[in-house]
């Protein structure tokens, strides 16, 4: 009888922490449905400038990259494609609509560390900032093919407008002299 008691309090409570999981979820997904969805690609995205495998890891707000943002395909990991094209950047997601990125929403593109639940080595993340709607965000990718980071980074930076890209840099560097 100890054991058959021992095993229906582990199940229950299993049964609670993940029924409890799963309304932080939803909460969050509620939370953030004003921010809209990431645009469908176009039939025609242009000059195909750079694809490549990857693991996408995950979006958050640029000004708190704590929060993982959950709208459309953006809400999970997953193995993906990297298609940087003449007009915009793709995030394919396998069983997902593709994620668009318009040339005109990207903000600035980099390397990083760090994100939500992971931690690479030095630089390994690729770090790509766009606008979806009036919110600024950060989508974060660990490339798994032979594409080195580098190439990739300066093949999204020729596409980031030169205001955008500007300030940015403006609020970089203001943000290193606090």
């Amino acid at each position: 009888m100890d054991k058959l008691l021992i095993a229906v309090l582990t199940i229950g409570f299993v049964v609670i922490v993940v029924g409890l999981m799963v309304v932080g979820w939803m909460s969050r997904r509620r939370r953030q449905s004003g921010l809209g969805r990431p645009a469908q690609a176009p039939a025609d995205l242009g000059t195909t400038l750079l694809e490549t495998p990857m693991l996408y890891v995950g979006s958050t707000y640029a000004a708190d990259p704590l929060n993982r943002v959950t709208t459309g395909a953006l809400g999970f990991r997953a193995k993906a494609t990297l298609i940087v094209a003449s007009s915009g950047v793709v995030l394919g997601i396998p069983g997902q609509q593709d994620a668009f990125i318009p040339r005109d929403a990207l903000v600035g593109v980099g390397r990083g560390t760090w994100t939500i639940d992971r931690v690479v080595e030095q630089d390994g993340l690729l770090v790509i900032s766009w606008l979806l709607g009036d919110s600024t965000l950060d989508s974060y990718a660990r490339l798994t093919g032979s594409t080195p980071i580098d190439e990739v980074v300066s093949t999204i930076q020729g596409l980031v407008p030169e205001a955008q890209a500007n300030e940015a840099s403006e609020e970089a560097t203001g943000s290193e002299s606090v």
